[in-house]
């Protein structure tokens, strides 16, 4: 079409199978003995807005600058319930 037309305003609603894949990578991640904690980070922070989970947005933000143990721990335990809480894949 030529010219500005009406923008869909709906929100996105992240797909439940992919959000637990995702979810599943970042839990990996967490598992290794040196965790990607910058990737991490940006990538739990994006995925948190896409879900509107504010617990583990502000969970994320805090890994500015590194994670401490129980800092890792209060994460896996949220990573481990949201996954918990969605569909298993077919």
């Amino acid at each position: 079409p030529r010219g500005p037309r009406d923008a869909n305003l709906e929100g996105v609603t992240p797909d439940p199978v992919a959000l637990r894949e995702d979810l599943t990578h970042a839990l990996d991640l967490l598992s290794n003995d040196s965790p990607p904690l910058g990737y991490l980070r940006r990538f739990l922070i994006g995925l948190a807005r896409s879900a509107e989970d504010k617990t583990l947005e502000c969970s994320a933000q805090a890994m500015d600058g590194g994670a401490r143990a129980r800092d890792t721990a209060v994460l896996r335990g949220l990573l481990t319930d949201r996954i918990r809480a969605l569909p298993m894949p077919i």
